[in-house]
């Protein structure tokens, strides 16, 4: 027992480090679009290298975590994401759109493969506690994305560049994981030979309808959360005039939604179950989309912002919980997290243009509209008898 509270300890900061980068950067994406001189069109396409990246890691991770297990991927995977994470800052620093379109190709790629492995370390640790830890992981996750908003924002109000904090970051999450290699059991998620060629082989995810429903359900909701992450600080920034540090707030109030969120989802979930609260929470989100959408005031998105949160908080964890019920983990497990980052793959272009054409408020509409229907969706994740 000892061993496997040292695990889920390792796995809460690894969740915590996974996301510092990323939303120190989003919560700056006005500075990069400027820095990179792009509208926001060709935002969109810079932004999709990290979901190709993600996609292609997706399309091999689970014959990567049969062969060699969850610890390898993980470790390897955040290492090389700091290397990328460099040519990101060297990007920014020489203007270069292409470099930093490279750059987040190689992040997704990587990252994409160790969030595999830790989500499936997650649904294991599940069945060894006998409780439900997901929800909880991904409040790491989150508290994590919020410490580095809070310290973007700060970043934005003391002129610190943009540059050096992608370098202080990049280096961070990459050196963490080779520490904490040692409390990560071996061998997690890995096949014998004979298993892997006849079982595992002949399954096939999307054979199995209600796994079909859990990678549309989820897909509609990491195309939110994707939405969030991309275009909210740009939504209050241009779409209602405000400040570059109004944007930061924004954001950082659908942060503190996703993390209270998150770490009451637990208790929540074990007393209502999963089809309710994703439902009920769903509708909170979509709603909250449309009134950053139709809102008037900074005051009235920051409200709209919280509610996005509350909406897409639990969705990502209890969709892969609910995938991971199966005897066949290993394959449904990255097959539901390659649909959720489908959308971040079709998300951004498409939103970008579309926003370039409508503008990004009236963008959202359709955003908080998908929100609507995964929520319907949700009935999916209802445990396996």
């Amino acid at each position: 027992m000892k061993e496997t509270i040292g695990w889920l300890r390792a796995i809460r900061l690894l969740f915590l480090l996974e996301g510092l980068p990323g939303a120190a950067l989003f919560t700056r994406m006005p500075e990069v679009r400027q820095m990179i001189h792009v509208n926001t069109g060709t935002l969109g396409l810079v932004l999709v290298g990290a979901s190709l990246g993600a996609l292609v890691s997706l399309a091999v991770s689970s014959r990567l975590i049969e062969r060699w297990g969850t610890r390898r991927l993980i470790v390897a995977g955040f290492a090389l994401a700091s290397g990328s994470g460099l040519i990101a800052a060297a990007s920014l620093a020489a203007h270069l759109a292409s470099g930093l379109f490279a750059s987040f190709v190689l992040t997704g790629f990587f990252i994409a493969g160790a969030d595999v492995a830790l989500n499936l370390d997650g649904t294991v640790l599940e069945e060894r506690l006998g409780r439900s830890v997901m929800p909880g992981l991904h409040a790491g996750y989150s508290i994590g994305t919020l410490g580095a908003v809070g310290l973007a924002t700060l970043a934005i109000a003391r002129h610190f560049s943009l540059v050096d904090q992608t370098v202080i970051l990049a280096l961070v999450v990459g050196s963490v994981p080779v520490l904490l290699r040692r409390r990560l059991p071996e061998g997690t998620g890995r096949r014998a030979q004979h298993e892997t060629t006849h079982e595992a082989d002949a399954f096939r995810p999307w054979h199995d309808p209600v796994v079909v429903m859990l990678g549309i359900g989820l897909l509609g909701f990491t195309l939110a959360e994707g939405a969030s992450n991309d275009w909210l600080t740009l939504a209050v920034v241009e779409g209602h005039h405000a400040s570059h540090a109004a944007g930061g707030v924004a954001y950082a109030c659908l942060m503190v939604a996703m993390v209270l969120t998150r770490i009451t989802g637990t208790r929540l979930v074990n007393r209502f179950g999963r089809v309710r609260i994703l439902s009920v929470l769903g509708v909170l989100g979509g709603a909250g989309i449309l009134l950053i959408a139709s809102s008037t005031s900074v005051l009235e998105a920051d409200i709209g912002a919280a509610l996005w949160g509350l909406g897409i908080a639990l969705a990502f964890p209890l969709f892969l919980s609910a995938a991971g019920e199966s005897p066949h983990a290993a394959r449904t497990v990255p097959f539901v997290a390659t649909a959720g980052y489908g959308a971040s793959l079709v998300g951004p272009p498409l939103l970008g243009f579309l926003a370039q054409g409508v503008g990004i408020l009236r963008m959202l509409f359709l955003v908080g509209a998908l929100v609507f229907v995964a929520s319907y969706l949700a009935r999916a994740t209802k445990p396996r008898s």
